[in-house]
């Protein structure tokens, strides 16, 4: 078992190569990013990639698995507080064969012990009250989203032009299962924690919680859902949807506090910043805050998340 003495910077290792095929790329989808171009070979020939490609957080579920399997299972790794910066540079498509190359940057002993045995808080009485956001005019979203006199709050949105920075949208919440848990874990990220729950009480997290990257894919599948939900609500009032392109990738990711069996979830997402793009007149870069909060009010997952969103012709 390899500890932190055991690791120095400059350490470089590849992994792999882990083969992608059609089926793993939309049954990842089908569960937690349900977008035509990951899913269907005719509608994806018709996204600026030309054919199916791989939703980018498989990309990163992909590599978390090399990654484990070949070091992290063999070490004394306790679990990541969250990711720098994540660049999605070039389509993951059918055929692909993935190598991971990992080059340790910095070494930084932690400031503070980990929780021992901390396991979850008691769970409250009665149900997490954060519900997704199923209510206001309509009619009268639209109409604002058109003249910038309030924010659309997330339901009327056709184009770039009509998003208004401070946005908020609850787009749903989850409550996790031991079953759920352990199945992403033994896909994507099968360390002891994530998987046994006797190993788990062991750890330092104290109880069976689910990995980060879990949290990150049921977030994303619940904004998927929700712009979704409103596309086609736009769609049976006559009204224009905007195309929507693939995310050029992620920053500031944070995991606060672990998510523990039983706790529900809470997803949200706010629009941070809004920005023109000189070599896409077509389209606009949308930055928002995707947020997981559990049923005691404490955040358990943070991104700055980037989204092309199809500007009106002019």
């Amino acid at each position: 078992m390899r500890a932190f003495e055991d690791f120095k910077v400059g350490d470089i290792a590849e992994f792999g190569p882990l083969a992608v095929t059609a089926a793993d790329i939309k049954s990842f989808a089908a569960r937690f990013d349900p977008q035509p171009m990951h899913l269907d070979e005719a509608a994806a020939q018709n996204t600026v990639v030309g054919g199916l490609f791989a939703s980018g957080l498989h990309t990163v579920c992909m590599l978390m698995r090399l990654l484990t399997d070949s070091l992290l299972r063999d070490s004394t790794f306790m679990g990541s507080p969250g990711v720098e910066e994540v660049r999605y540079l070039a389509p993951v498509r059918a055929g692909d064969r993935l190598t991971l190359r990992v080059e340790v940057l910095a070494m930084r002993p932690s400031k503070k012990p980990p929780r021992d045995g901390a396991g979850p808080s008691p769970q409250p009485h009665g149900r997490c009250r954060r519900q997704a956001y199923d209510g206001g005019d309509f009619d009268h979203d639209i109409r604002a989203a058109r003249d910038g006199s309030v924010p659309t709050r997330g339901r009327a949105i056709t184009y770039f032009e009509d998003l208004r920075v401070g946005t908020r949208t609850e787009v749903g919440h989850h409550t996790f299962t031991a079953d759920e848990i352990k199945a992403f874990a033994r896909e994507f990220d099968p360390q002891p924690f994530y998987l046994d729950e006797a190993a788990a009480a062991r750890s330092h997290f104290g109880a069976l919680c689910a990995s980060g990257w879990h949290t990150a894919a049921l977030c994303l599948r619940h904004i998927v859902e929700d712009r979704q939900r409103r596309q086609a609500e736009l769609r049976r009032r006559g009204e224009p949807v905007a195309k929507t392109g693939p995310s050029p990738g992620l920053r500031d990711l944070k995991w606060p506090k672990p998510v523990y069996v039983g706790d529900t979830i809470a997803f949200a997402q706010e629009i941070v910043e809004l920005r023109t793009v000189a070599d896409r007149p077509d389209a606009g870069l949308r930055i928002a805050r995707n947020t997981s909060t559990n049923q005691h009010g404490e955040l358990v997952y943070s991104v700055l998340s980037s989204t092309f969103i199809e500007r009106r012709k002019t």
